[in-house]
C-alpha cells in the first residue's frame, strides 16, 4: 500500500502478488475522498487484509481503515476510528488472529500523545482509545508489532531533551500495559522506529543522527 497524487490529491493504493513477489497484480484504488488520503500501512492474516491511514475528509487528520476478507480480491467500506477535533497521524497496525491492533499519535491533549485501539473480531467492531503516553514532551512516530499474546509498541519522544526512541508492551493482547522503557541515550535525534516480533525475539530500527548525519540502528 502507498499513497499517490495521480489522482490530483493523495489516495491510498494497493498491489498484490500471488507468487511471492514474482508477478504483480495491476494498482487498486482503496480510497475515494475528495481531500488527502496519505501515510497507509497494512498487516496481513490469511484471508484478512487489513489497511489503516490518515485522511483529511472530516476538515481535520482522522484514522481510517478497510478491509478485504478475500486476500486483497475485495475491499469493505472506510471506517473512521478516531473522533476529535485535533490531528490524528502516522498510524500503525499489526494482527495475529482476531486481533487487530493499531497505533497513532495526536493532539488531543495539546501535545502529541500515543494512542492505540483494537478490534477483537477482525475488524468488524473496534473498542475504545487507549492512551499510552502520559508524558508533557511530544511522543509520536508510533509502530506496533504484536507475537503471541504481546503487543509491543515504540516511538519517538523528547521527555530527555533530545528525540529517543521508547518502548512498553502489553502481555494480554492489549488489554493492559507495562511502563515506558528508554531504548536509546544520546543527545542527538533518534527518530522514525519500526518494530517486529516473534516471540521471544522484539528487533526494532530507527534512523539515529549521532554520527553527524542520519544512519540506521537496530537493537
Amino acid at each position: 500500500v502507498w499513497y499517490d497524487y495521480r489522482d490530483g490529491n493523495g489516495e491510498i493504493y494497493y498491489k498484490r502478488s500471488t507468487d511471492n513477489g514474482t508477478n504483480w497484480g495491476s494498482d487498486i484504488r482503496l480510497t475515494n475522498a475528495i481531500y488527502e488520503s496519505a501515510l497507509p500501512a497494512i498487516a496481513f492474516v490469511n484471508p484478512y487484509v487489513h489497511v489503516v491511514w490518515m485522511d483529511a475528509r472530516d476538515g481535520n487528520w482522522e484514522i481510517y481503515y478497510k478491509r478485504s476478507t478475500d486476500n486483497g480480491i475485495n475491499w469493505g467500506s472506510d471506517t473512521r476510528l478516531t473522533s476529535n477535533p485535533d490531528t490524528s497521524w502516522g498510524p500503525s497496525v499489526a494482527v495475529l488472529s482476531n486481533n487487530v491492533h493499531v497505533v497513532w499519535h495526536e493532539t488531543r491533549d495539546r501535545n502529541y500523545e500515543i494512542y492505540y485501539k483494537r478490534s477483537t473480531d477482525n475488524g468488524t467492531n473496534w473498542e475504545s482509545d487507549t492512551r499510552l503516553t502520559n508524558d508533557p514532551s511530544k511522543s509520536y512516530m508510533p509502530s506496533v508489532a504484536v507475537a503471541g499474546t504481546y503487543v509491543h509498541v515504540v516511538w519517538s519522544e523528547r521527555r530527555d531533551g533530545s528525540d529517543d526512541i521508547y518502548y512498553k508492551r502489553s502481555t494480554d493482547s492489549g488489554a493492559n500495559w507495562g511502563s515506558d522503557i528508554r531504548l536509546t541515550i544520546n543527545p542527538d535525534a533518534s527518530l522514525a522506529p519500526s518494530i517486529a516480533a516473534s516471540n521471544p525475539y522484539v528487533h526494532v530500527v530507527w534512523e539515529d543522527f549521532r554520527d553527524g548525519d542520519y544512519e540506521i540502528y537496530y537493537k
